[in-house]
């Protein structure tokens, strides 16, 4: 599954409606996407599928490298940097509204004037909080874009 927001590519689909990612990337798996995206570009001469390899490349250089490159992206990702052994499966990809206009720009954010570009597929319980007193769990949409992905990226240019 196509991360759009941050990029790279999820394992597998955890819901019958491949809305709802399991959340954890593997670095071979970038690799063998980008070799196919950049062998279907080659083939076609399509630029969105150089896009795409060039976009899963950037998450690999940005988020699973150090001094060297990092096997995984687990699932469990900590919630707040301050407290790093606290964890909650998936809480590096899920987006409140806020955070997606700030990435991609107001126009393709959830409830906006043009929200038809991105609809909430559904909600992922993310962890306990520390702010909240009864220790409430918070949950923040799984975003996925409504239209086909050549389509959003003319509107959102």
């Amino acid at each position: 599954m196509h991360d759009q927001l941050g990029g790279g590519f999820h394992r597998y689909s955890v819901d019958d409606r491949w809305f709802v990612p399991h959340f954890e990337k593997m670095l071979y798996d970038q690799a063998q996407l980008a070799i196919s995206y950049l062998e279907a570009f080659q083939i076609t001469g399509d630029p969105q599928y150089a896009d795409t390899a060039r976009r899963t490349l950037d998450y690999v250089l940005r988020d699973m490298t150090a001094t060297g490159f990092y096997s995984a992206e687990d699932a469990d990702s900590a919630t707040d940097p301050a407290r790093p052994e606290v964890k909650s499966e998936g809480a590096f990809y899920v987006w409140t509204a806020g955070e997606i206009a700030a990435l991609v720009g107001e126009p393709a954010a959830p409830g906006s004037a043009t929200a038809t570009a991105w609809k909430t597929a559904a909600t992922w319980k993310t962890t306990r909080t520390t702010s909240s007193p009864a220790g409430i769990s918070s949950i923040k949409p799984i975003p996925w874009r409504r239209r086909p992905a050549i389509s959003a990226s003319r509107w959102m240019r």
